[in-house]
Formats: structure tokens, C-alpha cells, sequence
């Protein structure tokens, strides 16, 4: 707990997956062990999904002195056709500077089922469609999670136009060997991203061995970086009243 502790305190939001606990005070023990650091991180958990008896649960974890949330805006993606094992679930979050220039992102965080993935890669592209329709004219939709597939077979998702994988070519689990995880944007939209991305080598960062970073998560996680401001579509910082008007 205390090297997943250490790993997210590198980061100001943090989606996790695969949450199969039972225990409900397992997340707010974990924010409370983060927060030791002195930061000021806070969560969203998501209910238990899936459609065996071995549910999950996403969580969020944010640094609530650099990200807020908004509460009105998380749910679980509806999906009365059984076409996803687990249904992704939604939140959409503010950087904390001045709200008329505060950068605000949507979050889907998603896990495929490894036997079904390309066909839910398929269903992906539909679901980015939905929350982006959805979102109240907010179109910084970030998909991100544990894909099981490669940035090279995303379905159709990835024949979405100008759909962006963040992480490409490199491998995204501990054993380095495959590439399950990443985020994924909309290149026109999230004129944010700062061309920064990658995948944390927590065994390096922790001088762990193999062994014991496969005790700690059988994933790297992955990253990008955005700017903490609103920019329109050629990088300039947007007014948040200009863009209304409009």
C-alpha cells in the first residue's frame, strides 16, 4: 500500500481500475496513507460493476489543491445492451485557477474484458460519442485505463477521426512485454496536452526487482501532462464568458 501510495503522489489525478475489494473503507484508508505526504488528495469511487459474481470498482484520486471535481457530473455509463463487461464510469474535473481560464476534462475511465477486447474497443468509440454529447459543451474528453489491446488496435475508436493514443510504441506492463494501458484524445479538442506522455517505471523509481514490483501492480501506470489552461483550438487561452457567447 505504501508503494501505490508513494506512486500516486506523483501525479495530481490519478484514474484506477480493477478495485475488487469488498472492504468499503479500503479507498478512504488508502487517500488517508497518501495524504501523509502532506497533500490534500481526495476520491470518487464508482459502484461495483460487472457481469459475474467478480465485480469492480474505478476510483478517482485527485489533488483537491490543484483539481477539483464536479459531483453533479460522475455516473456510470448506461449500457442496457450488455455490450461492456464494465460499464466506464464518468467525471468530469476543473484545474484551480481562475475559472474563466481553468482547463476542465472529462475522464473516462474504463477496463476491457481481455477476451472481448476488440469488440469493446468497438463499443468505445460509441461511448465517446455518448459523453462527449453529453458533457454540457464540454468536448476535453480523456478515455484512459487498461484497453488490453495495443495503441495499433483500437477498434473502432481509434478509426474516430483525429483520435489520439498518448502512449505509442513502448510496452505498459511490469514485465515489459505488452501494452494494455493508456489515454486516449480527441487531437483537435485537447489542444492541453503538452505533447508529454509516458509510462512511470515504478521499479526503477522504488529500486524494486521484479518480484517485488509484480506485489505492487502487474501495470505501469501510464501519464500525460496538460496545461492547467483552457486553450482554444490554436493554443491560445480561451475566456470561459468568450466561449459561451460563442
Amino acid at each position: 500500500m505504501q508503494e501505490l501510495a508513494d506512486i500516486v503522489n506523483q501525479f495530481d489525478v490519478v484514474a484506477i481500475q480493477e478495485v475488487r475489494s469488498k472492504d468499503e473503507f479500503l479507498i478512504p484508508n488508502f487517500v488517508q496513507l497518501v495524504n501523509r505526504s502532506g497533500r490534500r488528495f481526495d476520491r470518487v469511487i464508482g459502484p461495483r460493476v460487472g457481469y459475474t459474481t467478480n465485480k469492480e470498482q474505478y476510483v478517482f484520486l485527485f489533488d483537491t489543491q490543484k483539481v477539483e471535481v464536479d459531483r453533479q457530473s460522475i455516473y456510470t455509463v448506461s449500457d442496457p445492451d450488455g455490450l461492456l463487461h464494465r460499464e466506464p464510469l464518468v467525471a468530469t474535473f476543473r484545474t484551480r485557477v481562475d475559472p474563466d481560464q481553468a482547463f476542465t476534462f472529462t475522464l473516462v475511465n474504463m477496463h476491457t474484458d481481455p477476451d472481448e477486447a476488440d469488440k469493446e474497443m468497438d463499443v468505445l468509440a460509441e461511448v465517446y460519442k455518448v459523453v462527449r454529447r453529453s458533457s454540457r459543451e464540454e468536448d476535453d474528453i480523456i478515455l484512459l485505463g487498461d484497453f488490453n489491446v495495443d495503441d495499433r488496435n483500437l477498434g473502432r475508436l481509434g478509426q474516430l477521426p483525429e483520435m489520439l493514443p498518448l502512449i505509442a510504441g513502448v510496452w505498459t506492463n511490469t514485465r515489459q512485454n505488452k501494452q494494455f494501458d493508456n489515454l486516449i484524445i480527441h487531437r483537435p479538442s485537447t489542444t492541453e496536452y503538452s505533447g508529454r506522455s509516458g509510462v512511470f517505471d515504478f521499479m526503477r523509481f522504488k529500486n524494486l526487482s521484479l518480484q517485488q514490483a509484480l506485489q505492487v501492480s502487474d501495470h505501469f501506470p501510464v501519464w500525460a501532462e496538460f496545461s492547467i489552461y483552457e486553450r482554444d483550438s490554436v493554443g491560445r487561452v480561451a475566456s470561459r464568458r468568450r466561449a459561451v457567447r460563442r
